[in-house]
């Protein structure tokens, strides 16, 4: 038998313990060694051993085995468990046998759920809400779920190797980690991080599994023998790691790491936050498992599902080029509907919100439009920030006839879209509007523009009212240059344009790519100055590009603004969702006008199903417009 743990863990005293029933009930026929710590080579390695028939029994993270099951990442949804017993009962009842179930076709024959204990989070400051994780570089180990999880917060994860994570952390290459405590104080990340948060956010469970013909080679009764042993040692194997993890963070309180337990409510707000993932993943996962598991979890988590309520339905970008702008979207919608909720609803009903990630990409958006399409309730849907996401799916929402909110798109065409009766409802910026006002501040600097454009539908939409606002006054751009969303470089269409004589450039593009450009002007010494569309706003784009703008001088559009001079309505909102978040009341809001715009849509929105006196979507549009 093989694992990755040290010896005194409670998970090699189990497998210990294990080898020595099982030579006593079989009186001596089936001797088991145990080699800890990766002793016969990495997990990894082991499963191929285990697989092959090289390795007898193993015992293997969860998320060790996603490459061959990808279900079995499902420990590590964020915050799906509130509890050990939630999680045990999920894992010995009928989800966890269908998880196991799906082993038997790679060779391996999985016998029961080991428990490693919950992650928590550390790092440098403290992590009290998911906003503390804002442009944060945390090493994770290599999952998509964990990776999505770290990004939807506004972090930056990083697939380090277990055993290179200190030196990572102690040379500042990353700022914190997630683990459970046995790796916290095994590993001793407590001396080069300050913050331990007790977040219980994921679990960490180990799968022991046997070689399927090895075992089955077995006669009946010592399989039987085995499979049975496994599962009387399995609750003291838990009952071993719990009491280990007191010892753990004893050692690591008197190392001087600040140690801090979330609250039920903080608790609450990320589990909030981050529930899309568990939407996202719930096709991987499987519908047989996540339905199982929770109808299960419901008895230990008091969810009120709502099911005649009415629902807004959100799909945005939360993990891939402009995260910040979903995260405030999502922030706006749901504060509204706190609100709106808090003075009694809608109709007497409770207004919800179902969050859903499509990643910036068309056919996602599609796809989340469609499964939110399936919802009764339904009374509208809210999009993110990219307006080719936004255009992709208008011949849907008007087929289906739901109310499109858009708090950010400005593409021209999303409104102006030739539908009648036209389901499409912006608050923010239009292209039509921001071209004029955009060339009137570029020209301010110099009559010889140039247009650098990401070329997608909302690129073309910028070339169109940036150029009609040249030809108005006289004039045309000096060139017109496209960046394809995934380039690695912005410099040739930077050379072009410092070939072409402009004295200034028009810029719309999203954050990723507006960042290529502004290192690519750095690279070739590049020093124009940029006015730019508020596509910069809602990603990395100021964390990275931040230090640069001592070199080239940069003005862009925002629409909303909450350092600027405020009125006492708005002040009121900000100050209250700042309480709500735990904020400062100093504290800037990121992203505001995806913020404020979500917020006044949500709004509308209410005033709108009174007005209409129904839950009808085409009454609700009639009513907004």
């Amino acid at each position: 038998m093989g694992h990755n743990l040290n010896p005194g863990t409670a998970m090699h005293w189990a497998a210990s313990l294990f080898a020595n029933e099982i030579y006593r009930k079989t009186h001596g026929r089936i001797s088991i060694e145990v080699f800890p710590n990766q002793e016969l080579g990495t997990d990894q390695e082991m499963v191929e051993m285990a697989i092959a028939g090289n390795l007898d029994i193993i015992l293997t993270p969860t998320a060790k085995l996603s490459a061959y099951v990808p279900a079995m990442q499902f420990a590590d949804l964020p915050f799906l468990f509130p509890s050990p017993e939630a999680a045990y009962e999920v894992l010995d009842g009928e989800p966890g046998q269908r998880l196991l179930k799906k082993l038997d076709e790679f060779g391996l024959k999985g016998i029961a759920f080991w428990s490693n204990g919950f992650k928590q989070f550390t790092a440098n400051r403290p992590i009290l809400r998911p906003d503390d994780f804002q442009g944060l570089n945390i090493r994770i180990m290599k999952s998509r779920i964990i990776a999505d999880q770290f990004k939807s917060m506004g972090a930056n994860p990083i697939p380090i190797d277990f055993h290179k994570t200190y030196q990572a952390l102690g040379d500042g290459i990353v700022d914190g980690q997630e683990n459970p405590l046995v790796a916290i104080a095994g590993m001793k990340f407590y001396e080069v991080q300050s913050h331990l948060t007790i977040s219980n956010h994921a679990f960490l469970g180990y799968v022991l599994s046997f070689n399927q013909k090895r075992f089955q080679a077995l006669p009946e009764p010592f399989r039987k023998t085995l499979v049975a042993t496994a599962k009387q040692i399995t609750p003291l194997q838990r009952m071993e790691t719990e009491k280990k993890e007191k010892e753990y963070l004893d050692i690591i309180r008197q190392s001087g790491c600040k140690i801090t337990v979330l609250t039920s409510a903080r608790e609450k707000q990320f589990f909030m936050d981050l529930a899309f993932i568990t939407d996202k993943y719930t096709d991987v996962i499987g519908d047989n498992i996540m339905d199982g598991a929770q109808k299960i979890i419901g008895k230990y988590r008091w969810v009120d599902h709502g099911n005649n309520d009415p629902v807004i339905g959100l799909t945005a970008d939360f993990t891939m080029s402009s995260p910040a702008s979903g995260r405030a979207i999502r922030n706006g919608l749901t504060f509204a509907v706190n609100q709106i909720n808090k003075n009694g609803g809608v109709l007497e009903k409770k207004l919800r919100v179902r969050v859903m990630d499509d990643s910036g990409i068309p056919s996602r958006t599609r796809a989340n439009i469609e499964k939110l399409s399936r919802i009764p309730s339904l009374v509208a849907v809210m999009s993110g920030k990219i307006s080719a996401t936004v255009l992709a799916c208008l011949d849907l929402v008007h087929r289906e006839h739901i109310p499109l909110l858009i708090p950010w798109s400005s593409a021209t065409a999303i409104v102006e879209n030739g539908y009648n009766p036209n389901y499409a409802f912006r608050v923010s910026l239009r292209d039509r509007d921001v071209g004029p006002f955009l060339v009137s501040h570029a020209l301010e600097k110099s009559n010889k523009v140039a247009l650098l454009l990401i070329n997608n539908e909302w690129g073309k939409s910028n070339e169109s009212a940036m150029t009609r606002a040249l030809f108005d006054r006289g004039l045309r751009p000096e060139t017109v240059q496209w960046i394809n969303m995934g380039t690695i470089s912005a410099i040739p269409q930077l050379t072009q344009i410092r070939q072409s004589g402009a004295g200034v450039i028009l810029l719309a593009a999203d954050p990723e790519t507006s960042i290529l450009a502004f290192k690519g002007m750095t690279g070739i010494d590049l020093s124009l100055p940029i006015v730019s569309h508020h596509g910069i706003i809602g990603g990395r784009f100021w964390q990275t590009a931040g230090p640069l703008l001592s070199k080239i001088p940069l003005t862009f559009i925002q629409s909303f603004s909450d350092t600027a001079r405020l009125n006492t309505r708005q002040k009121e909102i900000l100050n209250n969702y700042r309480t709500l978040r735990a904020m400062n009341l100093a504290d800037t809001i990121m992203a505001p006008s995806g913020f404020a715009h979500a917020h006044d849509l949500a709004q509308l929105l209410a005033l709108a199903i009174k007005a209409a006196g129904s839950l009808n979507r085409p009454d609700i549009r009639n009513a907004m417009e």
